[in-house]
């Protein structure tokens, strides 16, 4: 019996069959309908004819259950050799540089993954035009174009990978802020400037205790002028009859000599100071030095400028 006269008796039987039975389960569990032996085998055929061995394999398997109607089960027995014959197979081998076996290997066909793992079996592959590409992690990805032949069986392939490339060392950390450190420390230092000299230094540091004395002779002279009110509201005249009065009139003189005192020495520093400031230049360290005294006798001063 031809194909075309089987493809027509057994599409009739399909329709007695969903009239009679009404596509119900011949058998129990997973095992297919009439109705989808008769759709397997008819799948089949037009599959077939495109080369498509895989799924052509998938749909035989299907009609030659035992559920199915026995003329289709006899038809599917009998062309899955051929189509065992017709369909390729092939054997993947996956190495790196260094010779080392491979087998985490991910397969994919024309973008669809036909294998995730290599075990080292043949994989049944449809004839024709083939993009096959191996994914292993931490690796780049290797890609090989093939012709699979029809009715070619255990064809070796083996796909290389690049070996992974050792560490790269860690660059030992050099403190940049240590190392500048360092130069500056070894860059000589630059001479001493002298700013003002010793002198006009000196100048100031009169003038400074000049107006700061100056300013305590005026303080200690508003105490003495409160103080000699105080005194003359308790006598009058500085010859006093009573102990307070006389203390009085004693802390009024105390802070008067120190208020003159103070107006002494503040003078003395600001006339010696602003005197010194005009005479005196500056001068290289080493250079004349100058003294100053200040004593009962005055305000003294010797040196070079």
């Amino acid at each position: 019996m031809g194909p075309r006269s089987a493809s027509a008796a057994f599409a009739l039987m399909a329709v007695v069959a969903g009239a009679t039975l009404s596509f119900s389960r011949e058998a129990r569990g997973d095992e297919p309908t009439t109705a989808e032996c008769l759709t397997a085998y008819e799948d089949s055929l037009n599959l077939v004819r495109n080369h498509q061995f895989r799924a052509t394999k998938a749909k035989l398997v299907i009609c030659s259950s035992g559920s199915c109607p026995a003329e289709i089960r006899s038809e599917c027995l009998r062309r899955m050799p051929e189509v065992d014959t017709s369909l390729p197979t092939i054997v993947f081998e996956a190495r790196d540089a260094g010779g080392t076996d491979l087998f985490a290997v991910t397969v994919k066909m024309d973008g669809d993954v036909l294998a995730e793992r290599l075990r080292g079996t043949a994989l049944a592959i449809d004839p024709g035009e083939h993009t096959f590409t191996f994914e292993v992690a931490g690796r780049p990805i290797v890609e090989k174009h093939l012709l699979i032949l029809e009715g070619e069986k255990l064809r070796r392939e083996r796909v290389e990978f690049e070996a992974l490339a050792p560490p790269k060392p860690t660059p030992p950390l050099v403190p940049a802020p240590a190392a500048k450190v360092d130069l500056l420390e070894q860059q000589p230092s630059p001479p001493p400037t002298h700013g003002l000299g010793r002198g006009r230094t000196i100048a100031l540091i009169l003038g400074g205790v000049g107006v700061a004395a100056t300013g305590v002779g005026i303080a200690y002279g508003l105490i003495t002028m409160s103080r000699k009110d105080t005194a003359n509201n308790l006598c009058p005249t500085q010859l006093c009859d009573t102990q307070p009065g006389v203390d009085a009139w004693k802390s009024t003189h105390d802070a008067g000599n120190i208020a003159t005192g103070a107006f002494i020495i503040g003078a003395a520093g600001i006339v010696g100071g602003a005197a010194l400031w005009f005479l005196a230049k500056p001068k290289a360290d080493g250079g004349g030095g100058t003294q100053v005294s200040l004593g009962p006798g005055g305000l003294q001063m010797w040196g070079s400028w």
